[in-house]
């Protein structure tokens, strides 16, 4: 008696995580409803990549991070330095395709 019981619990228990998934699936893709990263990235995203830099011909490989506007394209390289005089700056160059 106690078996049965218990199978009938757990059948009772997975029944209901079964509904509770399925649930959370159909609202998932419900017109209407967001999820809560749809729009939660913004207009701009910052990425990590590599470049090739070519300098008086010799080219040579470095990282950099860009920022990209998701809604025209434009894409940015962060730099920072000194300059010769020993500012220091730091700025978003405009990428050219």
């Amino acid at each position: 008696m106690k078996r049965q019981r218990v199978i009938v619990l757990l059948v009772a228990t997975m029944l209901v995580i079964c509904t509770a998934v399925v649930w959370a699936q159909a609202a998932k893709y419900e017109p209407g409803i967001k999820s809560p990263t749809s729009d939660s990235s913004g207009r701009f995203q910052l990425f990590q990549g590599q470049y090739i830099v070519n300098t008086a011909g010799t080219p040579y490989k470095d990282f950099g991070v860009f920022k990209i506007d998701t809604e025209t394209g434009r894409v940015w390289l962060y730099q920072d330095g000194q300059t010769k005089s020993g500012q220091t700056y730091r700025k978003w160059e405009a990428v050219e395709n």
